[in-house]
Parts: structure tokens; C-alpha cells; sequence
């Protein structure tokens, strides 16, 4: 069984806040169970979030251009994606299309 975190654990470990942990489960960036009033996040979870693939999403985000968008589709070719890493994908085109319209 993976280890389990609260938001405060889990905001330590990515070394953010814990509202920006927050933001990043409410907006599906990072996968999280609700356990009564509680947010339970496992090691799992916060390794998905890590991945390279969340650090080039990170810098298309951050940085909203298209030549980090270009790093995230140079990693979209070079294996097989699971469902976390395909939301991860899919929310950066959607941002990339944010930028062409600008």
C-alpha cells in the first residue's frame, strides 16, 4: 500500500502552499481523495504530479509560449501515456491554443 498524506504533507513535499495544493486537486492537476473534510494524497500521487511531464507542463504554464509547449509534445511522442499523464496533455493544448488566439 502507497503512503497516504494530508494537504499540509503533501504541500511540504512539492514545496508550495497549501492553497496551491489545493488549486492543483480542485483543478484535477493532482490526483486526491477527500476523506470527510480531509484531502488524502498518496506517494503515487505526488509522483505522477513530478513527473517530467508535469515539469514541462509546469514551464508551458508558467511560462504560457510556445517553445515549452513544443517540450511537452517532444515528450508526448517518446512513450505510452496513462490517464493522469493523457489530463496532463490534454490541458496543456488547451493552454497552448489560449496562447496562439493572443
Amino acid at each position: 500500500m502507497s503512503k497516504t498524506y494530508n494537504l499540509m504533507e503533501a504541500a511540504d513535499l512539492l514545496n508550495r502552499s497549501t492553497k496551491q495544493v489545493s488549486r492543483y486537486i480542485e483543478s484535477g492537476l493532482l490526483s486526491a481523495e477527500k476523506i470527510g473534510r480531509f484531502w488524502s494524497i498518496t506517494q503515487e500521487d505526488i509522483d505522477n504530479f513530478q513527473s517530467p511531464t508535469r515539469a514541462a507542463f509546469n514551464n508551458v504554464v508558467k511560462g504560457k509560449s510556445a517553445s515549452a509547449f513544443g517540450e511537452l509534445l517532444d515528450l508526448v511522442k517518446t512513450k505510452d501515456w496513462n490517464d493522469e499523464e493523457k489530463k496532463v496533455i490534454k490541458r496543456a493544448r488547451q493552454i497552448y491554443n489560449e496562447i496562439k488566439k493572443q
